[in-house]
């Protein structure tokens, strides 16, 4: 391991008890600010896929340990996938925690976990503790370019939204900001290639073996993310081939290990989705595709400057253990437009790097120039003896440090006003909850609910009852039914369709409020095949009664 003092250690942990902190705070303001008929869900930013991972969670709280989709109406067999999300919901069920606590205090736990292994990570590579403490607030708090173009009034460009502030697993300061499970991903990506590395100087393989176990729960938990391993590893196999013109024997049979360890997920994972119809129609469903490169030279712009000088002086004479950070990132930049459906998803953890290629090139090209500089020299001094070396160099580091937060100040103010405004749907009214609770308490689980996507995203992530349409990866034929849902509601369409389509998708209730009458002219009242089972001064919930004969 790098020589980590106690202070330094104690330093980096107060930092990133202070970033948890400051991400936590539009978290508690939501709480705070919500009355008694305007609550707060406990999600802030991509509703669905948060629904998604809380059902997972509700349903672990339950004692399952297979997910059986309730954004689907088909029955299906169950299986262990979002595996963490589950643990999740054990945990939630042996300690008696509520699911949403549990799922905030996975998030700053496992937020912590990532900023303390970020910091091991970067004394990997650098030894002066200044430029440790520079790469480290660079990882914890930095971001890309997005607030300038934020200023010119776009916050699309070429049909996507910007990185900065729509991926979370793209920047640290935005995935402790968000889900747990994008800051475990990383952990591990950490603690695999730190295990590699101390395997490198000490030939000890029960570091490859620990790297095997690690890789293997990344596979659970990300199993796409093992291609980063894969190829990172795979990569600085052929730089050690190259660089010390030997055969790596050990190294490779070590990256064997960690391979072999990690196949079971995701053998696991392909006959699961390649034979449960249900997670077939999943696996058809879902993908992240990347956006333009503009998008990802605009997100790491300033870091990319910063690290191009160190990652030209590593590519010549780099050793095999400085060089891995400009592995890493030279295999995200082939992953992100291979042809994968989950082409996005390869950035995780990959701002952790680029922070410390960035400190490399800052402190051995930019900051020896720039002290230099007749210019600056000339603005420094034009206040009396307000010019050294020292000094300059700090406002320097000051400076890009400055530069590079704009965005994530962007998104906690978004957020802020999120939580002060009560939007649907990250605030629902107390009714509304209510009537899923009614659902909760008086009927199956496999009662499948129609209601609009909005709340049938909702349902599930509450009280885990199954619905028609709910979530665009895991309903399956989810713009068919969203077609369907839409029909469903207008006012013109015939009642003997409607019939039909509650009888073949064994449909038992129809969920009812402001927003599924804002859907149509439908009025439920006049159809003799609805049955009003619940109501409150904003929901009422029908029960499917077919017609005789």
């Amino acid at each position: 391991m790098p020589q980590v003092v106690r202070g330094q250690l104690l330093t980096a942990a107060i930092i990133a008890l202070m970033a948890l902190g400051i991400t936590s705070l539009p978290y508690i303001l939501g709480y705070a600010s919500a009355t008694p008929d305007i609550q707060f869900g406990g999600v802030m930013m991509n509703f669905e896929d948060a629904h998604g991972y809380l059902a997972k969670m509700r349903q672990g709280a339950e004692g399952k340990l297979l997910y059986h989709i309730p954004f689907t109406s088909e029955d299906h067999d169950g299986a262990f996938v979002g595996g963490f999300f589950l643990a999740l919901g054990w945990a939630s069920a042996l300690t008696g925690l509520p699911v949403m606590w549990m799922w905030h205090l996975s998030r700053v736990v496992f937020g912590f976990m990532l900023l303390l292994s970020a910091y091991l990570f970067i004394a990997f590579f650098l030894e002066d503790k200044a430029q440790r403490l520079v790469a480290y607030l660079l990882t914890c708090f930095s971001a890309g370019f997005g607030w300038l173009v934020l200023l010119t009034g776009r916050f699309t460009i070429l049909g996507f939204d910007l990185i900065d502030f729509k991926m979370p697993e793209a920047h640290t300061f935005f995935t402790i900001l968000t889900f747990p499970h994008f800051a475990v991903g990383a952990t591990l990506l950490l603690v695999i290639f730190m295990l590699a590395l101390l395997f490198h100087r000490t030939q000890r393989f029960r570091h490859m073996v620990l790297a095997g176990v690690a890789s293997f729960v990344l596979g659970v938990v990300h199993p796409y993310n093992m291609l980063i391993v894969a190829g990172t590893l795979g990569l600085w196999l052929l730089v050690i081939l190259w660089r010390e013109r030997r055969f790596p024997t050990r190294e490779a049979t070590g990256v064997i290990i960690v391979g072999l360890m990690a196949l079971p997920p995701f053998i696991y994972y392909s006959c699961v989705f390649s034979t449960n119809p249900a997670f077939m129609a999943w696996a058809a469903q879902s993908g992240s595709p990347s956006p333009h490169p503009i998008h990802y030279l605009l997100s790491y712009g300033p870091l990319l400057i910063l690290a191009l000088p160190a990652m030209v002086q590593l590519a010549r004479r780099g050793s095999v253990t400085r060089i891995l950070p400009l592995i890493w990132v030279v295999v995200v930049a082939a992953l992100i437009y291979a042809p994968l459906k989950q082409q996005r998803r390869m950035v995780e953890g990959v701002h952790i790097p680029l922070s410390i290629l960035a400190t490399m090139g800052l402190y051995s090209f930019y900051l020896p120039r720039l002290v230099r500089s007749k210019t600056l020299r000339k603005l420094a001094t034009l206040r009396a003896s307000s010019y050294t070396p020292r000094r300059m160099r700090t406002f320097i580091i000051f400076l890009v440090l400055i530069i590079t937060v704009p965005s994530n100040l962007y998104i906690l103010a978004s957020l802020a006003v999120t939580a002060l405004a009560h939007p649907y749907p990250f605030f629902h009214e107390r009714a509304e909850n209510e009537a899923i609770d009614w659902l909760a308490n008086e009927t199956e689980p496999t009662d499948t609910v129609l209601a609009t996507y909005g709340t049938g995203s909702y349902i599930p992530s509450r009280i885990n009852h199954r619905v028609f349409l709910g979530y665009w990866a895991e309903t399956a034929e989810c713009e068919a039914k969203t077609a369907m849902v839409d029909r469903f509601f207008r006012a013109e369409t015939p009642d003997s369709w409607r019939i039909g389509l509650l009888e073949e998708y064994n449909i038992a209730y129809l969920f009812y409020g402001p927003r599924e009458a804002t859907l149509g002219a439908f009025d439920p009242t006049t159809s003799s095949y609805l049955s009003p089972s619940f109501a409150n001064e904003m929901v009422t919930i029908y029960s499917f009664q077919p017609p005789e004969g």
